[in-house]
Formats: C-alpha cells, sequence, structure tokens
C-alpha cells in the first residue's frame, strides 16, 4: 500500500518520487491536459519552473525512457486532494502517528499538518466560536 493512494496514478508516481507537493502543483498547473516530461531536467522549462530543478530531476529521472523523455496525460487529481490528505493526516493521527510524523509520511509540509490539527480540536470544542 503506497502513502499517496489517495492520488490518481501519474500524481501518485510524482508524488513518490517528488513529494505530494510537486504533485499538486503538477496536477492544479497541466491536469486534464498532455504534458511532456524531458529526459534531463533543465532551468527555462515549465516544470522545472514549477517544482524547482531537484524535484523536476527526480520527475524527470523516474519517466525516462532511454535518451528520451515521456509524454503523459495528467489527471486532473480531485480537487480535494489536500482534503483526502487530511483525513489521511486525521486516520494516522487518531493511531497514535505524532504531528511530526504523519506530516513526513504524507509529504506535507509541517505547518499544514499543525493547521490540521489545530482545526480538529477547534471543533472539537465546541465552546470556541468561529472568528469568521
Amino acid at each position: 500500500m503506497n502513502k499517496f493512494d489517495f492520488l490518481p496514478g501519474v500524481l501518485a508516481d510524482i508524488a513518490e518520487v517528488a513529494g505530494l507537493d510537486a504533485a499538486l502543483k503538477v496536477a492544479e498547473n497541466r491536469g486534464g491536459a498532455r504534458a511532456v516530461f524531458p529526459a534531463h531536467a533543465r532551468h527555462g522549462h515549465w516544470l522545472t519552473d514549477l517544482v524547482g530543478f531537484e524535484s523536476a530531476k527526480k520527475i524527470c529521472d523516474h519517466y525516462r525512457t532511454g535518451a528520451g523523455g515521456a509524454e503523459l496525460l495528467i489527471p486532473l487529481g480531485p480537487r480535494n486532494m489536500y482534503g483526502q490528505a487530511r483525513r489521511k493526516f486525521r486516520e494516522l493521527t487518531a493511531d497514535g502517528c505524532s504531528v511530526e510524523d504523519a506530516a513526513r509520511q504524507l509529504g506535507v509540509h509541517l505547518r499544514s499538518a499543525r493547521r490540521w490539527r489545530q482545526k480538529e480540536r477547534a471543533q472539537r470544542d465546541s465552546r470556541q466560536g468561529s472568528l469568521f
């Protein structure tokens, strides 16, 4: 079982090799269309500009076929991919996983995980009203 099972195929692969943030950016920028991944990351390419050189290198290395790159159909991905990650976060922390470990497993920023935890606590405390 992959920790990115909540993502459609190509996006799960990208998340596995370059992180959830990179997969979300690719989905948002190229979802529902074909995208060309070069054999080698290079500055000035849309992928490098989008996710940074190191992440682009990991993605290109993963999809390289011999000397060539790959052209892939990028899934739209669920609009609520982050929502699904939040649900998985709740499961992990309910099973005793620390916030830090859950964030690392899901490939999300620690600040995001801490924000999710705060929202959970605020929702459980019915005495606390909403500011907005």
